[in-house]
């Protein structure tokens, strides 16, 4: 069993399986007011995570270790501060704000990357906005 600091993944029953089968999260109960989930992430595995921000995303934290190590990496990612697509305020340094991924050199909220990953025609329009942005 995996754990963090909400505690190891429990077993869960047929249904939740299916849940996380098909949604990639499934709700597990509260710890105080919070509500848990059991994430599947496809790099890492199942762990245990509480929804973030107003969309209520998940965040791997080794996903997000090794994301922020790329970036530190390679200082010729473009970072405006937040999104370019839909304008959330991006922190990648920080826990506030929303996980961010780069994207053709340009950081964009995961939620707009993923977007972004099938659609080239828009995703050229939007890196393209981001460097007019930068060299302004």
């Amino acid at each position: 069993m995996k754990h963090n600091l909400l505690g190891e993944v429990p077993a869960l029953s047929l249904w939740q399986e299916l849940v996380l089968a098909v949604k990639h999260s499934v709700f597990v109960g509260y710890r105080g007011m919070v509500p848990v989930y059991v994430v599947e992430c496809s790099v890492h595995g199942r762990f245990l995570d509480t929804p973030h921000g107003y969309r209520g995303y998940f965040q791997c934290a080794p996903c997000l270790a090794e994301l922020q190590a790329k970036k530190q990496k390679n200082p010729q990612i473009i970072n405006l501060g937040f999104c370019p697509r839909c304008k959330d305020v991006i922190q990648p340094e920080h826990t506030e704000g929303y996980a961010s991924r780069a994207v053709d050199g340009v950081l964009f909220c995961t939620l707009c990357a993923w977007h972004l990953e099938g659609d080239s025609a828009e995703r050229v329009k939007w890196v393209q906005y981001a460097k007019a942005e930068v060299s302004k």
